[in-house]
């Protein structure tokens, strides 16, 4: 979720669907909120408005929960894509959807296989423009994490988790091919810079503030 939200801002301060579109971003744990379906699908289906509703990180025991979530947003008229290790995993190892992927295809809920870096701002765009795919399927165009948007939440939501700790991503994938692991299958391994994410220091002169 981390990964996701930062991209999207950066989306929106990049102004990736042009300059006349603002783009918000919210976030919400299920682990620590109850998410309120009636308020977040309210301004997406309002005229004039668009958006999507992206279930991030949905590994295979809480898929059935996901797809709840989407009936119910669904029926609001509200875009709706999953994505995570087991749309991820079924589409690398199957090679093709399974029953309950067909299910979320079928009520017009989005699938993203793989990972969001690079990919995230045409899928904004395929669906402000009403045109969104019914599956995404990037695992073999992994971005390099060089450069990439550092992972980030807003104080409130990590805040309910650990605090104000949270985690670095320092990089992705694993040299081992063990065969009960479904990660060798859609992340190869990739490092990120260990200066990514640091803020940038702040000195006082005489003329004013500078960064670097």
């Amino acid at each position: 979720m981390a990964c996701l939200y930062a991209i999207a801002e950066d989306c929106g301060r990049r102004r990736t669907l042009g300059d006349d579109v603002a783009i918000a971003v919210e976030a919400y744990d299920e682990m620590n909120v109850v998410p309120p379906i009636d308020r977040i699908a309210a301004p997406l289906s309002a005229p004039g408005h668009s958006g999507v509703v992206c279930l991030v990180g949905v590994q295979s025991n809480p898929f059935p929960r996901a797809m709840a979530l989407a009936r119910r947003l669904r029926a609001r008229g509200v875009a709706v894509a999953i994505g995570g290790f087991h749309v991820s995993g079924v589409l690398a190892m199957l090679k093709a959807p399974t029953p309950e992927l067909d299910e979320a295809t079928a009520i017009g809920v989005s699938l993203f296989a793989g990972e969001a870096e690079g990919h995230f701002a045409e899928f904004l765009a395929d669906v402000d423009a009403g045109r969104a795919k019914p599956i995404y399927n990037v695992m073999d165009d992994l971005s390099a994490l060089q450069g990439q948007t550092t992972p980030a939440l807003p104080r409130q939501i990590v805040q309910r988790c650990d605090g104000v700790l949270a985690s670095f991503d320092a990089g992705r994938g694993c040299p081992f091919p063990c065969s009960f692991c479904a990660i060798i299958n859609v992340r190869a391994v990739r490092p990120r810079s260990a200066g990514a994410g640091r803020p940038k220091r702040r000195t006082l002169s005489r003329r004013g503030v500078s960064s670097r």
